[in-house]
Parts: structure tokens; sequence; C-alpha cells
């Protein structure tokens, strides 16, 4: 059901997190519909994983409500990453306020964990840029980040820059 309401809830990849690497590991020894076969490895609960539950469950009932996009609003993309996830959130400008429109999440990888914080703040944009295209396609829109060595970049000319 978690996962049915991702779209509705801010974090959604970094508050499975321990659930997920929880049952890292664990086969299902099952082949198929027909031979039922029971697996034979337990899984012993453990805090992490019952923290992580609940936690899922509170912002299940706290879901935010989203907004329908507004054609000609001003658009907004608030990205953030951790050591174990990176996420984002389209809104538009209603009002004089900021009201999400979408939510976007996604653990990550072994191998990206070990990214430099600056190279996961910058894939946390790229990944939601390519979430929310068919939103944003067309459209002027802020970024906003609290990365700063990446705001500063941003800034720099582009002839100083490094072509990675």
């Amino acid at each position: 059901m978690f996962n049915f309401y991702r779209c509705f809830i801010p974090k959604a990849a970094h508050i499975l997190a321990p659930i997920v690497q929880f049952l890292e590991g664990h086969t299902n020894k099952k082949k198929s519909r027909s031979s039922v076969r029971k697996s034979f490895e337990q899984l012993k609960w453990n805090e992490n994983a019952e923290q992580a539950f609940l936690a899922a469950k509170n912002a299940i009932a706290e879901a935010t409500l989203l907004r329908h996009p507004v054609p000609g609003a001003q658009l907004s993309l608030w990205v953030d990453a951790s050591d174990v996830a990176i996420g984002g959130t389209l809104s538009q400008l209603s009002q004089g306020k900021w009201e999400p429109i979408a939510f976007f999440s996604m653990k990550l990888n072994k191998s990206q964990q070990k990214w430099s914080t600056y190279d996961r703040e910058l894939f946390s944009i790229y990944s939601a840029i390519k979430k929310f295209k068919h939103m944003s396609e067309g459209r002027e829109f802020q970024i906003f980040t609290d990365q700063k060595l990446l705001i500063y970049a941003f800034k720099q000319n582009p002839d100083k820059c490094s072509p990675r």
C-alpha cells in the first residue's frame, strides 16, 4: 500500500530504506506457483525495521494533499539527497504560496551511496528533472537545493568548468 501512495509522501525512499536493507539478501525459495515450497529462511524483525514501519504508517496517515497543475503557474523543483536516497518536489506558486504537485524519491544503490555529496545532489537534480519532464518541459522553473557548492558551480562561467 505504501508504494501505491508514495507519490503523495515526501522522502518515501528514505522512510523505507531500513526495511529494504532488512530484506536484502532474503530469497523466496518458491520457483513457480505450481511448486509450492516454503522458504525456510526466517527473518528476525529488528528495531530499525519496526521504526521504519511505524514511520511509513504515519507518513500514509499524514500524506500531503497534492494540487492539480495550473497552466502558466510558476514552477519550482526542490531537491535533496541523503546518504541513502534522493528526492524532489515539484511545486507551483499559487496565491503567493508554494503548493506541491508531485513528489519523487529513489533509494541509491551501493555504488551511488559512495558518491560525494556534490554528486548525489547533482544526481537528485538530474533525476527529478527527468521524472517531472512531462510537467516542466517548455516551461521555466527554479531549482532549490541546499548544496552551496552546487549553487556556486552553476553561477560560474561555463568556460572555467571542466568538461565532466
